[in-house]
């Protein structure tokens, strides 16, 4: 097939999500089933997520796997081969068997994982694919042991588009859940200055709860975590960021 390059760079200690994932409750719904998100901010496009949730460590996972990406086939996506060892530290994890576990149960939830974007209203053109194809993984505590991962080209298409940088150092000094998600969230923001709707931003980073005042307190300790500025979550429900 016709082989496509990644649009931007990489930059050391980076890796990159695809905006539409983090512009939605990609990975902070829990509901079992078939999930359809419209992202926030951007209305002409709406993304499907497959029956199982998925969590921050399935949205580290991804930008770990994007940063590692180079050139892909315009119809078998890339293959990705990389020690798992490295990629736990890459992450941020803790470096032991326990960790090892949570990688290969988060490439095999992503394989397990369809996402369905939708490309074109007026025609109703659509694409789908699981996240993670074929995946080779060797539960050894060997260092040298090589993992492989393939990406979708419908994933890589959609990085492509729309793309959001994610630095690994922040990942690893966040307590993850929460604040993981809002990071990406933030980073996805092309203006210094903006304004969101609470209940908007609780519910795309996964904070669920009857009582708006308990939400507030949780979306305010999770933004204070955040090296990015002054941040303050006024009575009339908007959250406002403001970058020195």
């Amino acid at each position: 097939g016709k082989q496509r390059t990644l649009p931007f760079e990489i930059f050391e200690g980076y890796g990159a999500s695809p905006t539409a994932l983090v512009r939605t409750e990609f990975f902070a719904n829990q509901q079992s089933g078939t999930q359809i998100f419209q992202l926030l901010g951007m209305n002409f496009m709406n993304v499907e997520r497959g029956k199982l949730p998925l969590s921050d460590t399935h949205f580290v996972l991804i930008v770990f796997l994007v940063s590692l990406v180079r050139n892909w086939d315009e119809e078998l996506g890339v293959n990705l081969r990389f020690n798992p060892w490295d990629a736990i530290r890459r992450m941020g994890w803790s470096v032991n068997k326990l960790s090892l576990q949570r990688l290969k149960d988060a490439i095999d939830r992503l394989a397990d994982t369809t996402v369905r974007v939708y490309h074109d209203h007026e025609t109703d053109r659509e694409e789908a694919a699981p996240m993670v194809a074929r995946r080779v993984t060797e539960m050894d505590k060997a260092k040298r042991t090589t993992w492989e991962v393939q990406l979708t080209s419908t994933l890589l298409e959609v990085v492509s588009a729309h793309r959001t940088y994610i630095k690994f150092e922040t990942l690893a000094a966040l307590p993850g859940g929460c604040a993981t998600l809002l990071y990406a969230f933030i980073a996805s923001e092309k203006s210094k200055q903006t304004e969101w709707d609470v209940e908007d931003l609780a519910r795309l980073v996964g904070l669920t709860s009857s009582k708006p005042d308990q939400i507030r307190r949780k979306l305010k300790a999770a933004l204070e975590i955040l090296v990015c500025g002054l941040v303050e979550v006024k009575p009339r429900g908007e959250a406002v960021r403001e970058v020195e």
